[in-house]
């Protein structure tokens, strides 16, 4: 595996491998395959970053939520619900705008399938705007395939930005009751 060795600075700390000095910014070792995933993932490279484990732990994810909104007399889809859980690690994760940056990638990427969520955004406290009002339009097959084909989106994203390991260990800890998560 190749890596770069990217750096900046004012000319005072040796650099590794004989590279220009450096004081003022440490030394960031990039991975390129890394850096080539996050382009394509941000470029439209990617027209879907879905597989059939992300597609099966999302619909895993949405069952769970629309049982317990079933339980709790809640309304609201179930990838609402999905999406408002990951709400608040995520925005913890990579700040307001990166999570928003986030899910407007992972509208635009299932907005190919299912042009209404090109419609969809996230609020600036990060809550989304339009899926209710949408969701009433809709019938509940079609509600249902475009929440998962949101939140695969969402998490296929996620494994591609952040990877499989990190993206697991933040699914379960929103949801530690549920066994058998898998990316």
């Amino acid at each position: 595996m190749s890596t770069h060795n990217r750096h900046s600075g004012n000319g005072d700390a040796p650099a590794p491998g004989g590279g220009k000095p450096n004081s003022a910014h440490s030394i960031l070792t990039v991975d390129d395959e890394a850096v080539t995933r996050v382009k394509a993932a941000l470029h439209d490279q990617m027209l879907t970053n879905t597989t059939p484990t992300l597609r099966r732990c999302a619909r895993r994810l949405l069952a769970h939520e629309a049982a317990s909104a079933k339980a709790a007399g809640a309304k609201g889809s179930a990838a609402c619900r999905v999406f408002e859980q990951l709400r608040e690690p995520l925005i913890n994760l990579m700040g307001m705008d990166g999570y928003r940056s986030l899910f407007s990638r992972a509208f635009t990427l299932a907005g190919a399938g299912i042009p209404w969520v090109r419609g969809l955004e996230t609020k600036a406290d990060g809550s989304l705007e339009g899926p209710q009002d949408l969701a009433l339009k809709l019938d509940s097959t079609s509600t249902a395939a475009s929440g998962e084909m949101l939140t695969a989106q969402l998490l296929g994203l996620l494994v591609t930005l952040i990877g499989s390991a990190v993206t697991l260990r933040l699914l379960q800890s929103i949801w530690p009751t549920m066994d058998g998560l898998d990316l």
